[in-house]
């Protein structure tokens, strides 16, 4: 009996020292997760199922100006990362109850009231148990991204509008040979409606002389630089074959 006594009494110092060990890791990588999301350079917000604010990150008090002591135990529309109406109100808190995951570009206000244009990455939190904790959110400033948006639009618009003035056909393709764009001097020339060219090649618009033009369009990508060739083209009906 006193051996049984002492076996079982060093099984569960055994037991106890595997618990301690399991539980010193578990503690290590909550400690390392936890120094992940504050060095992230995104907002990272947990919320629970009540829609409080569990966990808050130094990101988050960058872009939105409340502090974590501020944030932690606030309810989401106290911190207006919905909005101000009632109605963005609801369908925020209709996302963070689903179980889905998802990625969306919203405006979130800042502490002092300015909006600010966000990514928004939503997912599911889930404790060990499996059981559903609430959701975490993560927020990225993307101004500069859409400051970079509008220039990009503002310089495709100009570039289009200089191709529709110039009076010589103008055209261009993928590196796959599949037209991009042509302008109106181009669609007049052949009469055709431009946007039944878009995303073709010439071996669907111009089957006749296909093989010679895209040989030629190989050559200028294999190249580089400017090529200029002489070819015989169909022009529209009334006009027939010219020599370009």
């Amino acid at each position: 009996m006193i051996w049984h006594l002492g076996t079982s009494r060093r099984r569960a110092e055994l037991l106890a020292q595997d618990m301690t060990m399991e539980l010193r890791e578990r503690v290590a990588a909550n400690h390392e997760l936890a120094s992940i999301v504050q060095q992230s350079g995104d907002a990272i917000i947990t919320i629970n199922m009540e829609f409080r604010c569990t966990s808050w990150n130094d990101a988050a008090t960058r872009l939105l100006g409340y502090t974590g002591a501020e944030a932690v135990g606030v309810h989401i529309s106290s911190l207006h990362l919905s909005g101000y109406s009632e109605s963005e109100l609801a369908a925020t808190e209709k996302r963070l109850a689903s179980n889905e995951t998802y990625v969306r570009e919203s405006v979130v206000w800042t502490k002092s009231g300015q909006a600010r244009d966000v990514l928004t990455t939503s997912s599911p939190q889930y404790g060990p148990d499996g059981e559903r904790r609430g959701r975490i959110v993560g927020l990225r400033d993307i101004k500069e991204l859409k400051d970079a948006r509008s220039k990009l639009a503002a310089q495709l618009s100009f570039t289009q509008d200089l191709l529709e003035a110039i009076p010589h056909p103008v055209y261009f393709k993928d590196y796959k040979g599949r037209y991009l764009g042509l302008n109106l001097s181009f669609a007049r020339l052949f009469g055709i409606d431009r946007t039944a060219w878009i995303g073709k090649t010439v071996f669907e618009t111009l089957p006749q002389r296909a093989d010679y033009y895209h040989e030629m369009d190989l050559q200028l990508l294999r190249a580089g630089g400017t090529q200029c060739f002489e070819s015989q083209v169909e022009y529209r009906p009334e006009i027939g074959r010219a020599h370009v």
